[in-house]
């Protein structure tokens, strides 16, 4: 298990957030912070999905909330700022969805 953790699980989740630390940003600034939202929600869905088929999920593994912490790190806690400053023109125009998608994004997060 420590080969596994050293040469494959600490490999994956850094090509990971190297990927998203760049693919995030550049779709961010592509798309806007509400396309980001949904985004954000696709590909974690996404990732967690990858990581299920890949990495070890067996009840004494980690590996999975490993990959949780680098997604939301680089996905969500990067733009949470924005985020929040958003929030008062979502309300203003009545966007439900937007709010419970930045929500429940926000509550991903430890901080």
């Amino acid at each position: 298990l420590s080969k596994y953790r050293k040469y494959f699980e600490s490999l994956y989740i850094e090509e990971t957030e190297r990927y998203y630390r760049h693919r995030a940003q550049e779709y961010h600034l592509a798309n806007g912070i509400y396309s980001y939202l949904n985004y954000v929600t696709e590909t974690t869905r996404e990732e967690i999905a990858r990581g299920n088929r890949f990495l070890d999920t067996g009840s004494d593994s980690d590996s999975l909330e490993k990959l949780k912490t680098c997604l939301v790190s680089i996905l969500v806690e990067r733009v949470q700022d924005l985020m929040e400053q958003e929030f008062p023109t979502m309300m203003t125009n009545n966007d439900s969805g937007s709010v419970r998608i930045m929500f429940a994004l926000l509550d991903m997060s430890p901080t």
